[in-house]
């Protein structure tokens, strides 16, 4: 190549990495929005890769870049999105250098590297906040000098330093640009040159070394091992087409990863004619060695991606790929052209190629420019929730009931707030893993309205930019919202009370001689406020009825009353063990109007109450129940959000007079063999459950009856057919996020 076609080549390289540069520039964010981002400014923070922070296996040299872009005072997303600027930029030259490797033409070579940067999921990511576009602009980096080291072995080497240190900006870097470095070194032992290849190789292995033996020191080597070989285990088993759920569709797979990636239907059909006609074109031109180039530089990847990488993110996850389709719509309309080759009757169509070429650019600027305006001028749904639960909520009055797509948020932003999990159809009692925390009000952040409740939303302003930005992003983050979730139930009637009546614009519940009624105590003081009526037809002039109040047997309060409505306040000390108390009332006037003749009513009827509230007193702080209230043998310690069992474990439930509901939120970990083991739950010795468990958090729900539990403590035992090694020498059996054990009311 002369001279002057390599000054060329430089100058479109810096050209092609400012266009880049400013693709990234638009399309960074105005704040974070999903899953991994917040993983990647919690690594800024705290790196800990067994605590996800950011996730195994790490990616030490994009994030510890970040963190050095911190030390001039930037924020973390800040950070996180100035590497990615640089990145962008690199994006764009590598693309050009191995467009023009790969097809061996000037022309086309510009034509793809332009057609892949204004490809929808490029445009949108390019200056987002995540290691997807430096990934893949570094495997394009690595694949651009393995092509250049066919005729350098300095190209040779430093492909092999870019690969290695590409390695920790992100591990897919291995099927995007390895095979490529691979088969140019085969090349040279073919020659029977081998000091290239082990300069290549060395200097890859040093690369790989340089990043993540300074991740392994700071992890430590056995909590490294095990987060890497649990996330590997979690991976194979969901992610990819062996997993168990809608991710083991390969039509739902090859919709994500080819269909959505170009956000509309009528997009990728166009897309794939055109690839399909570059085929074609280079079949016909005899560019067999440029077929075998783009297979070997992308096909792998494609492969590999599309079978093991979870389709939700199929637009992220196609990004290495996207290359092998620009290259090939580039071939379609500008055909590459050999070095040294006179013009042919090809050439003529070269302007209609390149018109074609800046109309699909412009196409695809204008169809994505709305999405990327929204996400640049205001903040995420999720981000703007996160920023409104901390203006507006009290970690000291109120729990944090979320959604498991939120989880990443909550450890990085809810640090000082009790933090549950939440499922819908978990109901909110007494937590006897963290009775300290249900003196508390709760709310919740869902990506669902809670039916009954009016929750506050938060979505994107543009509907449409939104819905564009649905099929190219994960689809979990449009829409947020934040509910308060009404008081938990703390007065359950039991026996003597009948259904709830009303007229004249009030309700009551009857009575008869004697009721029971169990009531929540959540401090250490609480206030009974009744307001009843002694049924008239059971009072003859001048009689005077007698209601007395018992608290778990002692009187708290007795009234004398000569009939007509009375309303009585009571301040009670409601010390532990017992969060739940017996309430009892009598009145020593009741009749059964139908036995007296005064009407059909065969009830016994004795106080019509029209009020019975229970809160806690005026300034009485939460019951201080000791560490470990309910727990007995076969525990771990409590971690933030859950606690783990042994392979068996046993809980005490407080006492209750009625039958009992039991509800469970619980979760097992995946065997090695990739199985879940057996669950069986047994109160005082006696079987209530044995399952199968699913995937995940889940929830199970139980009802037992009064001759089960007694009527006193019970001992609830969890056990499990068998555990999982984990880090510290624990054998975990169930992780437990919650266990309530509350009083039903019987039906009436």
């Amino acid at each position: 190549m002369s001279i002057e076609g390599r000054t060329l080549d430089r100058r479109l390289t810096v050209l092609f990495g400012i266009v880049g540069l400013l693709i990234g520039l638009v399309s960074v964010p105005a704040s974070f929005w999903e899953w991994d981002e917040i993983l990647f400014a919690r690594g800024l923070q705290s790196y800990d890769v067994a605590l996800h922070s950011p996730h195994p296996p790490g990616f030490p040299i994009y994030v510890f870049a970040a963190r050095g872009v911190m030390l001039f005072g930037a924020s973390d997303k800040t950070a996180l999105c100035l590497v990615g600027l640089a990145f962008a930029f690199l994006l764009g030259a590598a693309a050009y250098a191995v467009f023009r490797e790969i097809l061996g033409d000037r022309r086309t070579a510009s034509a793809a590297a332009a057609l892949l940067l204004f490809f929808p999921p490029v445009m949108l990511y390019a200056g987002a906040p995540r290691s997807d576009v430096p990934g893949m602009a570094a495997g394009l980096l690595v694949a651009a000098l393995a092509f250049k080291g066919r005729t350098s072995a300095r190209a040779l080497a430093a492909a092999g330093l870019a690969l290695g240190l590409g390695f920790g900006v992100r591990v897919t870097i291995i099927m995007a640009s390895a095979p490529v470095l691979i088969g140019v070194s085969l090349l040279y032992l073919w020659r029977r040159r081998w000091k290239p290849v082990l300069v290549s190789a060395g200097l890859a292995v040093a690369g790989v070394l340089a990043g993540y033996v300074p991740v392994v020191a700071l992890t430590g080597w056995e909590r490294y091992r095990q987060a890497m070989k649990l996330h590997a285990l979690y991976t194979s088993s969901t992610d990819t087409f062996l997993g168990t759920d809608v991710n083991r569709h390969f039509s739902y797979r090859l919709g994500r990863f080819f269909v959505d990636i170009w956000g509309k239907p009528e997009a990728a059909i166009a897309v794939f004619l055109l690839a399909a006609i570059g085929l074609a074109v280079l079949i016909f031109l005899r560019r067999g060695r440029t077929l075998a180039r783009l297979g070997l530089a992308f096909l792998p990847i494609l492969v590999f991606s599309v079978l093991y990488m979870a389709p939700l993110a199929g637009p992220l996850y196609a990004l290495p790929f996207l290359p092998l389709f620009s290259a090939l719509i580039a071939a379609a309309l500008l055909p590459p052209r050999r070095p040294g080759v006179p013009a042919g009757r090809w050439d003529r169509f070269r302007p209609a190629g390149w018109v074609l070429i800046m109309a699909l650019l412009i196409f695809s600027f204008v169809w994505i420019a709305p999405v990327l305006k929204m996400r640049r001028n205001e903040d995420s749904p999720t981000w703007r929730a996160v920023q409104h639960v901390l203006e507006t909520r009290d970690p000291k009055t109120m729990d944090l009931y979320y959604d498991r797509v939120y989880l990443p948020f909550v450890r990085f932003n809810f640090g000082a707030y009790t933090c549950i999990p939440f499922q819908k159809m978990a109901p909110r009692g007494f937590n006897l893993l963290n009775p300290a925390a249900d003196a508390r009000d709760a709310f919740t952040i869902t990506p669902k309205p809670m039916e009954g409740y009016a929750g506050e939303r938060f979505a994107w302003s543009d509907p449409n930019a939104a819905r564009r930005l649905d099929r190219l992003a994960l689809g979990r983050y449009d829409e947020v919202f934040v509910t308060t979730l009404e008081k938990r139930r703390k007065v359950v009637r039991g026996a003597g009370w009948y259904a709830e009546e009303s007229g004249g614009g009030e309700s009551w519940h009857w009575m008869g001689y004697r009721s029971e009624t169990e009531l929540l105590a959540l401090t250490g003081e609480m206030t009974l406020g009744l307001k009843a009526a002694v049924n008239e037809e059971a009072l003859k002039p001048g009689d005077k009825a007698t209601v007395v109040l018992r608290l778990d047997g002692a009187e708290i309060n007795r009234i004398t009353t000569s009939g007509g409505v009375f309303e009585r306040t009571v301040t009670i000390p409601t010390p532990p063990p017992s969060p739940w108390k017996t309430l009892t009332i009598e009145c020593d006037r009741a009749i059964v109007p139908a036995a007296e003749g005064k009407s059909s009513d065969a009830r016994e009827l004795g106080l019509r109450v029209y009020r019975l509230d229970w809160d806690a007193s005026p300034g009485a702080g939460p019951i201080a129940y000791r560490q470990g209230s309910f727990i007995g043998d076969g525990w771990y310690q409590p971690e933030r959000e859950s606690r783990w069992t042994r392979k068996e474990a046993h809980l005490k439930l407080p006492r209750i007079d009625l039958e009992g509901r039991l509800d469970l939120q619980m979760e097992i970990p995946m065997g090695p063999d990739r199985q879940r083991a057996r669950v069986t739950l047994e109160i005082n010795g006696r079987p209530i459950d044995s399952f199968d468990p699913p995937a995940g958090v889940f929830y199970q729900s139980y009802l037992v009856s009064p001759e089960i539990h007694g009527r006193r403590e019970a001992v609830l035992r969890i056990s499990v057919s068998r555990t999982v090694e984990a880090q510290f020498g624990r054998h975990l059996g169930a992780r437990l996020y919650s266990v309530s054990w509350i009083p039903v009311e019987p039906e009436r």
